[in-house]
């Protein structure tokens, strides 16, 4: 028997509020492929500096339609692609809860560190996006170090897979977290859609998945 999964986002941005960034339209892509295959959907995204906001900062704000569920959450400060969302203490731990598989997008962000954290307090599965931010560039290099040695690598290591946008990304993923090869694929963002077996669960877990279908059921 196959049923929907319930799968939660973590991301840097996600349509309409976002700077144009590829992040937040390969969000939205994966997002479109899980909901069409009938499963349900669950974002959570900093509302970005400029925004207008119809509740107070702290609580952010939902948005749902059908199987969709989007959080935009109040950002207190924003530097760059980075941001301070204080209601994500609160939110994602419950999120988590109430889904079967996380995907993050992003390294180093206050967000999807919290999601790290609590999918591995509570035994969750996840996925990691890294979205080009395994190897620390140009600006504050020792802190990214720092996260890294501290945080960030065992992150990209617990992940169930890490996804890749590019050979090239793939290859600094494998040699970052000395994982299995199998465990770090390459998919092309703007066929997402088109191409939705992109994720496989382990035999050895007893349940066939594919992630971006989102549909489980026994395996053969």
């Amino acid at each position: 028997m196959v049923c929907s999964s319930r799968v939660l986002q973590i991301c840097l941005a996600y349509p309409p509020n976002y700077n144009g960034g590829g992040a937040a339209l390969t969000s939205a892509a994966l997002n479109s492929a899980l909901l069409a295959r009938g499963n349900r959907s669950m974002v959570v995204a900093p509302k970005l500096s400029g925004a207008v906001f119809t509740r107070p900062r702290f609580i952010g704000e939902a948005e749902q339609k059908g199987l969709l569920e989007v959080w935009f959450l109040g950002t207190w400060l924003q530097v760059g692609f980075k941001t301070f969302n204080p209601a994500a203490l609160f939110l994602i731990p419950r999120l988590i809860r109430r889904s079967d598989i996380v995907i993050i997008h992003g390294l180093r962000t206050f967000c999807g560190s919290i999601a790290g954290l609590h999918c591995w307090l509570v035994g969750k599965r996840y996925v990691m996006f890294p979205h080009g931010m395994i190897v620390p560039r140009w600006r504050s290099l020792f802190k990214k170090y720092a996260y890294d040695a501290v945080l960030g690598i065992r992150l990209l290591r617990g992940a169930e897979k890490i996804v890749c946008l590019s050979a090239a990304e793939r290859e600094e993923a494998i040699q970052a977290t000395g994982r299995d090869p199998r465990d770090v694929l390459v998919i092309d963002a703007a066929q997402l859609e088109e191409r939705p077996t992109v994720l496989h669960q382990p035999p050895s877990l007893g349940r066939g998945t594919n992630l971006v279908s989102g549909t489980v059921g026994a395996s053969s």
